[in-house]
């Protein structure tokens, strides 16, 4: 995924840019006894935080995408909303040429 965050990723005629989400949007924060711990977000809390938008999300040994707060995935783990995110990456559709073309 870090070679598609600097070229972009090409999927039949469609091109889309691909951004690694930090631990910003990865992680929580929590205070401890007066310090503050970084934590993995569940995948509720990601998808609380990151409403709109697609992205990919891996998981234990998984990944899965979550499409505008939905998760896309096998019906057998479709929502398992405590499962801890070990990495996010969000992806947009490039729009490589508006003009309308006739002929």
């Amino acid at each position: 995924m870090l070679n598609y965050e600097q070229s972009g990723m090409t999927i039949g005629d469609n091109t889309y840019s691909v951004t690694v989400l930090g631990n910003k949007d990865t992680k929580n924060v929590y205070k401890l006894y007066g310090e503050k711990v970084l934590r993995q977000k569940t995948l509720k809390s990601f998808i609380e935080t990151h409403p709109k938008g697609t992205y990919i999300v891996t998981v234990a040994k998984h990944a899965l995408t979550v499409k505008d707060g939905e998760v896309m995935d096998w019906n057998s783990n479709k929502f398992l909303p405590t499962r801890k995110i070990q990495g996010a990456y969000k992806i947009e559709n490039k729009v490589v040429d508006n003009q309308l073309k006739l002929f």
